[in-house]
């Protein structure tokens, strides 16, 4: 089941228990492994739910296993667009569709939000390049040395993604 959450609260200790293990499995998404639970709470203790920020879980059993982000622009001249940030599944649920859940989720919300581009980026190499390319995101370009890999530290390259939506 995929909800969106209003309150990070409640789900602050799952979240950060997710991004620990994401990133401590390798998950590039702007942390470096070994990420502790006190740097995870604190990554959470920064995120501010709002109208331009919208948080979606995915669910199994009462237990959170994945996790999305749809930031919407908050620049004057950039208000239809929003990026997709730190797609999240729990390595032992991975496999099971909940990251194309998620990002159908998140895409439903930006069509209601009026967003017409999305975009985003993964290390290259990951297997989310294969997953976006499935939801028909568009690849604009790689990035050589753009951030370090989460395990090795080495800098690896990034490829960028957008994807053009008026309705789904």
């Amino acid at each position: 089941m995929i909800k969106q959450i209003y309150h990070l609260t409640a789900y602050k200790k799952e979240l950060s228990q997710l991004l620990t293990e994401c990133v401590n499995e390798g998950a590039s998404i702007n942390f470096l492994a070994p990420l502790t639970m006190e740097k995870a709470e604190a990554y959470w203790d920064t995120v501010e739910i709002k109208d331009t920020l919208m948080v979606f879980v995915a669910m199994e059993q009462e237990k959170l296993v994945g996790s999305v982000q749809l930031a919407c622009s908050e620049k004057e001249n950039g208000r239809h667009r929003a990026e997709i940030a730190k797609v999240m599944v729990h390595p032992k649920f991975r496999g099971r569709g909940y990251a194309m859940q998620l990002l159908k989720e998140a895409e439903r919300a930006a069509v209601a939000k009026g967003i017409t581009v999305l975009v985003l980026d993964t290390e290259k190499g990951s297997s989310a390049n294969e997953l976006y390319k499935k939801l028909n995101y568009t690849f604009a370009g790689t990035i050589p040395q753009f951030a370090k890999s989460a395990r090795s530290h080495q800098l690896e390259a990034t490829n960028f993604y957008y994807k053009q939506i008026v309705s789904i």
